[in-house]
């Protein structure tokens, strides 16, 4: 396991090592945050409820939303495209090491300083709006940190799949920013997505992206019975295992079509 380890600490090392341009990114993410919070309390200024939602629970889940977001939220797609290109995975290859785990790793550890970074102005964003902010249920915690672990590994599964397709073609990055948008869209990072249109809520809640970031937020709000989380964190282990059935059959596709361009 030391071998999975070490690319997470130094994952950890390079971040604070640029923490200036770190704290920069995690501030600047954080000022839609504070036109959403705004943008609610004027919509709720003459209501009371909309699709079962106060405006405290509303204002709480735009807030935990988007900490699970820069929690779980991975970038690393990017990276694996470069080392595509630039034919440096050929370094992989050559070594007796995952290269799912080895990215996993160091997904994990730029996580953890993103999250660690951002809790202050989000602690900061919470307080100033602690007349609306609830805090969880204590009988949920547990469903929760569960929730948000399997998501941590959908969320990954999920953009490891997508980076794949970086083997297949030679410009991708408009394919990306489209799968960033729409998994921000679908997931609930924007809005809970009982807010969606019926017909189309009933077909993404049976889609891995409504496990990502709803789904444990809806847990903290208290809003799902003991039967919904357990159904829920089956369906997410049922979905982690289908798109590691899929990223394994790609990854063999993948290694027949690379030629280590640029290497």
């Amino acid at each position: 396991m030391k071998k999975y380890i070490k690319p997470g600490l130094m994952s950890i090392q390079t971040a604070f090592q640029y923490r200036f341009n770190t704290l920069l990114y995690m501030a600047f993410s954080l000022l839609p945050l504070i036109a959403v919070v705004y943008l609610w309390q004027n919509v709720y200024d003459h209501k009371q409820f909309i699709e079962g939602y106060t405006i405290h629970s509303m204002i709480t889940y735009v807030i935990i939303a988007k900490m699970f977001e820069i929690l779980l939220l991975p970038t690393f797609h990017w990276s694996i495209q470069d080392e595509v290109s630039s034919g440096e995975l050929s370094k992989y290859l050559t070594k007796p090491i995952s290269y799912w785990g080895f990215w996993f790793s160091k997904n994990a550890g730029n996580k953890l300083v993103q999250f660690i970074l951002v809790s202050i102005p989000l602690v900061i964003v919470a307080l100033c709006n602690r007349e609306y902010f609830l805090f969880p249920d204590v009988h949920d915690v547990a469903g929760l940190i569960a929730a948000v672990v399997l998501a941590m590994i959908l969320y990954y599964s999920l953009y490891f799949l997508v980076s794949l397709f970086s083997f297949y073609f030679v410009e991708i990055a408009s394919f990306f920013f489209t799968v960033d948008i729409l998994l921000e869209l679908l997931s609930g990072t924007l809005f809970p997505l009982q807010l969606l249109p019926e017909p189309f809520y009933l077909i993404v809640k049976n889609l891995p992206f409504a496990y990502l970031i709803d789904f444990p937020a809806n847990i903290y709000l208290g809003r799902l019975e003991a039967g919904d989380i357990l159904y829920g964190l089956f369906t997410q282990l049922i979905w982690i295992g289908i798109l590691s059935v899929f990223s394994r059959y790609a990854w063999k596709r993948a290694m027949s079509k690379y030629e280590s361009v640029g290497a």
